[in-house]
């Protein structure tokens, strides 16, 4: 096996890492509009002067609480949204490297002459070119590290507003799809 083969075999299963196929964008999990949309629905519904007495203002307050709801919810989709995004583009960012990696290698392998200093000119090559295949993965597995470590985040969150859900009567509406 010649060191070019090495690289190329390198080069394939990193590529393999990447997947086929776009990647999902965060679009599809936002559901912000329609949380906004509930949001406005509890604002537009608060008692206004004509409410009077303890009763209004515990209704005041209740409501007040359930708009806040909606809206840290959505708050939080958008962010989820973001950092599936994020993700998809590192994805994306890795697939291009490694083709312009391997493109680069292919062509500098063309121009190498015959020759006794060929194949050592090929092993270089194929250093240079896996250096490369590891620091995109390595780039990558970082990215995704800090893309996951703020999903957590978010999903601790998410968990705080569900503890929020059940104080404030909305168990059942914010856990939908989460």
């Amino acid at each position: 096996m010649g060191a070019l083969d090495a690289f190329y075999t390198t080069w394939s299963q990193a590529r393999t890492t990447f997947g086929e196929g776009a990647p999902t964008t965060g679009d599809s999990f936002d559901g912000s509009a329609r949380l906004r949309e509930m949001q406005s629905t509890m604002e537009s519904a608060a008692p206004d002067d004509r409410w009077q007495g303890t009763a209004a203002q515990a209704y005041a307050a209740k409501n007040a609480e359930h708009a806040a709801v909606y809206g840290k919810l959505a708050d939080l989709d958008q962010r989820m949204a973001a950092e599936v995004s994020r993700a998809a583009g590192v994805v994306n960012a890795g697939r291009q490297n490694l083709e312009q990696i391997q493109s680069w290698v292919t062509s500098m392998d063309a121009s190498i002459p015959p020759g006794q200093s060929a194949e050592t000119m090929r092993m270089i090559l194929a250093r240079r070119g896996l250096g490369q295949v590891s620091d995109t993965v390595q780039w990558s597995t970082e990215e995704m590290g800090a893309i996951g470590g703020r999903v957590d985040d978010i999903r601790r969150e998410y968990d705080e507003v569900a503890g929020e859900t059940k104080s404030c009567g909305l168990e059942g509406e914010s856990s939908a799809g989460h």
